[in-house]
């Protein structure tokens, strides 16, 4: 049984009542925040890659709230960041480790030697992942990459900081770089631990990534997560994050698409229509209502739009089988429309209508996203 409780001042309960197809006995708690629990620390990022960042950066410490950033060594301005940041000892400052160059009209160079890191034209490769049929020669992954040589840069990285900068506290990856491969992995937390630094892996920590790293693949790719495991992120982070924007590096790019982006010339791929069954119809505005599930393949998250005159329900089935779900509640409308993506064709497809009440159901496909849609304008 999945409850959403409704988080205005007005008290409702909706209840979806899930008729298993393999009986689950166990229950997911909704995870209730407690005062002290959760702390928040904003961090900026990316400064040394351009002048409009260095000054952004700052001014998020000095008028706003970040208390960390993170310095990227091999680009043009460095040495202007390494002056600010002196300026401003309270600003906690840790190394973004960098192998990748990703903008077209402004390109870094590695600190090293480090042939099999680079281009032809001596420049980081663009990207990390790619697509080898469609884009062999930009991606890192796609070379003949030698770890060797990466734990020379990064070094070379971590040194030219301490030199400037000896009071760095940690370490991260720029453009995903530290879950390259577990080599990489292993790298980077050899040399936390060598220079004494902290890294990502020493923090309990949920990361919600805002703008990509997705293989536009059903599930995931290897290493990479796919448009399912996207599904998953944006509800935690709907959930247990209390997200208000979810922003992605590129909505469209000419050469495919990439781990950052959701469409390739426009055409969507499966991230967009995952993505949309949140986009369309959670817009500012609507009302989250917490929610439980009983069944711990199925993720649930609830929302009503009342100036709008939306309620919308999306629903995800990260199972293997089936379910069998009906929806029942207090002020519910009489009907949802139901909309669904899955791991066939199906991509926002209208699958009818389901009537709330314990006696109407619907099949949610296994691997599926499902949204419920009551009002407003069709998907």
């Amino acid at each position: 049984m999945i409850m959403l409780y409704s988080q205005r001042n007005i008290f409702r309960i909706i209840t979806i009542i899930m008729v298993v197809l393999i009986c689950q006995s166990s229950i997911i708690e909704t995870r209730k925040s407690q005062k002290g629990q959760i702390k928040l620390i904003v961090r900026a990022d990316d400064i040394a890659s351009f002048h409009a960042a260095n000054l952004a950066c700052i001014k998020t410490f000095r008028e706003g709230v970040a208390r960390s950033v993170e310095i990227m060594v091999p680009c043009a301005w460095f040495p202007e960041a390494v002056k600010i940041l002196n300026e401003n000892p309270g600003f906690d400052v840790g190394v973004h480790l960098v192998l990748t160059s990703e903008w077209d009209n402004i390109k870094w160079r590695p600190l090293t030697h480090v042939p099999s890191l680079v281009d032809k034209d001596g420049y980081f490769y663009p990207n990390i992942w790619g697509d080898a049929k469609k884009s062999p020669d930009n991606f890192l992954l796609g070379a003949d990459w030698k770890i060797e040589e990466i734990e020379q840069e990064l070094r070379a990285q971590i040194e030219l900081v301490k030199k400037y900068l000896p009071q760095i506290s940690h370490l991260t990856g720029h453009m995903g770089l530290t879950d390259m491969h577990k080599d990489v992995k292993a790298l980077v937390q050899k040399l936390a631990k060598e220079y004494n630094l902290g890294s990502e892996d020493d923090f309990a920590l949920k990361h919600m990534q805002g703008f990509g790293g997705y293989a536009d693949s059903r599930v995931s790719s290897g290493a990479t997560p796919g448009a399912l495991n996207l599904a998953m992120d944006i509800y935690s982070g709907l959930n247990y994050g209390n997200m208000q924007a979810w922003v992605w590096w590129q909505g469209s790019e000419a050469g495919g698409i990439s781990n950052y982006s959701l469409m390739t010339n426009n055409t969507a791929g499966k991230k967009y229509y995952v993505s949309k069954h949140y986009y369309r119809y959670i817009r500012p505005g609507a009302v989250r209502v917490k929610s439980a599930s009983d069944d711990p393949d199925i993720f649930v998250t609830a929302f009503e739009h009342q100036a709008k005159g939306t309620n919308t329900i999306v629903i995800i089935n990260a199972g293997s089988e089936a379910r069998s779900v009906s929806v029942q509640g207090d002020d519910l409308p009489a009907a949802f429309t139901i909309y669904q993506t899955t791991s066939g064709s199906d991509n926002c497809k209208e699958a009818g209508t389901i009537n709330q009440g314990p006696d109407n159901h619907f099949e949610l496909p296994a691997k599926s996203i499902v949204i419920l849609q009551a009002g407003g304008n069709p998907l």
